[in-house]
């Protein structure tokens, strides 16, 4: 009902269309945006973690890599996702939605581990 009355809005006499809000937030749309997230947040953690043990980076500085390659991560999504509230609920979801969570951090310290065992210990 509170969709229905949203479509069509009077300005200045003339009626204008606008979009559906059930179109708008459409639960299969945000799924898809947020597993596209997901992957590439999974994505870049695994490469950043790579760079970071190929580079010889150790200790806590190591995780500089994974912060840094987590908000890099935002950049072409923020670019290419306008306006993000479209795409998104808000632009925290953008910002923090599974940056840190056990699969991309853990990820991240494997393949710094295998990287850097590959090539500075072995």
């Amino acid at each position: 009902m509170l969709a229905q009355s949203l479509v069509a809005q009077d300005v200045g006499g003339a009626k204008t269309k606008r979009a559906d809000l059930a179109e708008e937030f459409s639960p299969a749309n945000y799924k898809g945006n947020m597993a596209a997230l997901y992957f590439w947040r999974t994505l870049v953690s695994l490469v950043a973690g790579a760079a970071a043990g190929i580079l010889g980076v150790y200790g806590w500085h190591g995780f500089i890599y994974h912060f840094a390659s987590q908000l890099a991560c935002v950049a072409p999504m923020f670019a290419t996702a306008r306006p993000v509230r479209r795409y998104f609920r808000t632009l925290d979801t953008l910002l923090t939605e599974n940056a840190f969570s056990s699969t991309t951090l853990l990820s991240f310290i494997f393949f710094w581990m295998l990287m850097y065992n590959l090539c500075h210990v072995f």
